[in-house]
């Protein structure tokens, strides 16, 4: 299947999976009918990445720090309102 996504791809990186190996929220506050939530991840990916040799795999992660500002909504749910996020000193590409 990484051969199909690459030959498509035409010579551009391609991603082919990611997600968020482990996420902690550490700290939490409301504030009428808003919160906010921060917390740190170790986030990842998965790249085909174009070199002049073909396409290389690569599966770099990180660690980033979260701020989620949700908002209480009339039918009682809590949505995301606003999404904030920085590499963890230290883990910056």
């Amino acid at each position: 299947m990484v051969s199909e996504i690459t030959a498509a791809a035409g010579g551009s990186n391609v991603t082919i999976d990611a997600g968020i190996r482990s996420l902690t929220w550490t700290r939490v506050q409301i504030h009428g009918d808003s919160a906010t939530v921060s917390g740190a991840g170790d986030v990842w990916a998965s790249y085909a990445q174009w070199r002049s040799s073909g396409y290389v795999p690569a599966s770099p992660h990180n660690l980033v720090d979260f701020q989620v500002t949700l908002q209480h909504t009339a039918d009682g749910a809590w949505k995301v309102s606003d999404l904030q996020w920085r590499f963890a000193p230290g883990s910056e590409p």
